[in-house]
């Protein structure tokens, strides 16, 4: 079964060569409509197949074959996509030309060749930049989905007291940055805009662990638990270890049986 980007890539090569021949067979451009024959819509339909062909040839070899061995960021992404479009073009130009004078049987040389390549990249030069454009703005736009998504489907978060006449508390992972031990009760440190508010909760550490989702929190030591993305270094003091958290920089115990695993998440 083919691939969801390869589905994706047919699809987009198909419109763009239907449109192609849409705009040949009704408007006929470039003096196409003094031309004559029997079967010259035909012929213009041609040239969007050729287009269509050019674009899934291109788009398959370079998604297969090359952009799996490189690393893409920012506007190099967008640098990559300009040169894919180019060279689709350059490939459709190449073969629309050969088409053109097969299907007419005029003389080849190179005069005409750089002509047609001249007059049909400076026509496309438009649409490449409406793709580019496009595309751009699809991107992002998935990309905010995608943020929006994740933040109305984060898992919210219900801690529970031993005391049935407390109420639950409830918060998103993303606020609660860190969780202490104090006695018979344990203190929720909960993110307010830049402040950290404590809440109590009557229960014990290991309770409270068993109902937080365990790749987003870690026990860093008997009596505490941290939000792993709020880890920010590690440092001694007179032979005992500590953690910084990134948040109103919280200094935090630190056992000596997670310093090494600590250390890895903070150069992350």
């Amino acid at each position: 079964m083919a691939s969801n980007k390869t589905l994706q890539i047919l699809f987009t090569a198909i419109g763009i060569g239907l449109f192609v021949a849409y705009v040949l067979i009704v408007f006929q451009p470039f003096g196409t409509d003094d031309f004559r024959h029997p079967n010259k819509n035909l012929f213009l339909a041609g040239y969007g197949a050729i287009i269509t062909c050019s674009y899934v040839i291109i788009y398959l070899l370079f998604d297969h074959l090359i952009r799996p061995r490189l690393v893409l960021i920012g506007i190099w992404s967008w640098v990559f996509e300009a040169v894919l479009l180019v060279t689709t073009v350059l490939l459709s130009l190449t073969a629309s030309f050969f088409y053109h004078h097969w299907f007419i049987g005029s003389q080849i040389n190179w005069f005409t060749y750089f002509g047609f390549l001249i007059l049909g990249g400076s026509i496309s030069i438009i649409p490449i930049a409406i793709i580019i454009v496009l595309r751009y703005q699809l991107k992002n736009r998935n990309i905010q989905r995608t943020i929006n998504k994740e933040k109305k489907e984060e898992v919210q978060l219900v801690l529970s007291s031993n005391n049935k006449s407390d109420e639950d508390v409830k918060l998103t992972p993303s606020t609660l940055v860190y969780v202490m031990a104090n006695g018979n009760y344990t203190e929720v440190y909960q993110l307010e805009g830049d402040e950290l508010k404590r809440i109590m909760l009557r229960n014990s550490l290991s309770n409270i662990q068993q109902q937080l989702p365990e790749h987003h929190f870690m026990k860093v030591h008997r009596s505490y638990i941290v939000n792993v993305r709020y880890l920010e270094k590690v440092y001694t003091q007179q032979s005992n270890y500590f953690l910084l958290l990134s948040v109103a920089k919280v200094e935090i115990p630190l056992s000596r049986n997670a310093i090494s695993e600590v250390r890895q998440l903070c150069t992350k």
